[in-house]
């Protein structure tokens, strides 16, 4: 084992390392739910482990003391060096945070790479739909002989044509996954819709918008409350680019 001095020490370089200093002599019933996340930390990391094991470390906080608390988890992992596995839910803080990514559902594999090849042509669209990156929505399909579209509220959706694909579903109601991107707040959008929630994300929002019964996320720098009516414009270059 260790001797006392070099034990105190290191535990003091632990509490300094954490920002901890002022809760040496507290109680755990004394301590905010941060400050216990970190002694936590400081507890996993006393015994120098070649690996840590991060199991949704940001539940339970709020907002902004999740924030502080990721960036000084970031920082300690990377300054010591050691391997991390952070188990969450949170998708985002998986894509800021993670080198390599796996992503499981329902006990199955669906993912194994890096955040940046997420984009790749080969991932799966149920993947994308579940990661927020696709939208589905449903509407009427219009068939003519040159284009295709599908009515969704009051917006004509271009689709691109392949050799028989509109024909057999010619005025028939479908469901179609377009890229999250292509969807915008505008003051003079045709698709009229209700926010139903409002998701902070530090310098901008995540909103959950239904319109006609279908959730629409939409990110935006703009502060919204629930139930405000807002416009939507479906950006159709993004659509066929």
């Amino acid at each position: 084992g260790y001797d006392k001095k070099y034990i105190e020490r290191y535990v003091n370089e632990l509490l300094k390392m954490l920002n901890l200093e002022h809760v040496a002599n507290k109680y755990p019933k004394m301590l905010s739910g941060g400050e216990a996340k970190k002694v936590a930390l400081a507890r996993a990391l006393a015994i120098k482990p070649k690996a840590l094991l991060l199991d949704e470390p940001y539940e339970g906080l709020d907002v902004e003391y999740k924030q502080v608390i990721e960036q000084e988890i970031t920082r300690i992992v990377k300054s010591l060096k050691i391997t991390t596995v952070l188990v969450t839910h949170d998708i985002v803080k998986a894509f800021v945070n993670a080198e390599q990514l796996i992503i499981l559902w329902n006990g199955k594999l669906l993912y194994q790479g890096t955040p940046s090849n997420m984009n790749e042509k080969g991932v799966p669209h149920n993947l994308k739909f579940w990661l927020g990156t696709l939208v589905e929505l449903e509407g009427n399909l219009i068939n003519d002989p040159y284009e295709g579209y599908v009515r969704f509220s009051n917006t004509l959706i271009p689709l691109i044509r392949t050799k028989h694909s509109t024909q057999r579903l010619s005025k028939r109601k479908v469901r179609i996954l377009i890229p999250a991107s292509a969807i915008r707040l505008c003051k003079l959008g045709n698709v009229r819709g209700v926010v139903k929630e409002v998701i902070p994300r530090g310098n901008y929002y995540n909103l959950i918008v239904d319109v006609d019964g279908f959730n629409v996320p939409v990110k935006t720098s703009i502060k919204l409350t629930e139930g405000d009516i807002v416009k939507l414009r479906i950006n159709e270059a993004i659509l066929l680019n």
